[in-house]
């Protein structure tokens, strides 16, 4: 292989040559255009809300950051169920106490419910 010659910036024969050369581009036989024509169509810029969708979306769709919020959500979900079933619980217990206390005692109902006789 022959070294680049320095000098062929500026040989006029090869600018001419060059800028005669004439190249047509024929479409190959499988050739589809509709493809070409979906390629430019992701191509075109995209409203702000649809990017941030789109984004939103390829960053879940990877299998640990799904994990992740499946995670999340079931201890968000059992965490709020124990707070309740603690709160029904008490609730609970203070109406047995005091349908206790007034078996007991029935003068006391007035004590508890002052609206009931």
């Amino acid at each position: 292989m022959n070294p680049p010659n320095p000098d062929s910036d500026n040989d006029p024969k090869l600018r001419e040559t060059l800028q005669s050369w004439d190249v047509e581009m024929t479409a190959p036989p499988g050739f589809r255009r509709e493809v070409w024509q979906r390629i430019a169509v992701r191509s075109e810029p995209k409203a702000f809300w649809v990017r941030h969708f789109q984004s939103f979306g390829e960053f879940f769709a990877h299998p640990v950051v799904a994990g992740g919020v499946a995670l999340l959500v079931i201890g968000v979900a059992v965490a709020s169920a124990r707070v309740h079933s603690g709160i029904a619980a008490q609730q609970r217990m203070h109406e047995l106490s005091e349908q206790y206390v007034v078996s007991i005692d029935p003068l006391l109902r007035s004590h508890f419910h002052p609206e009931k006789p």
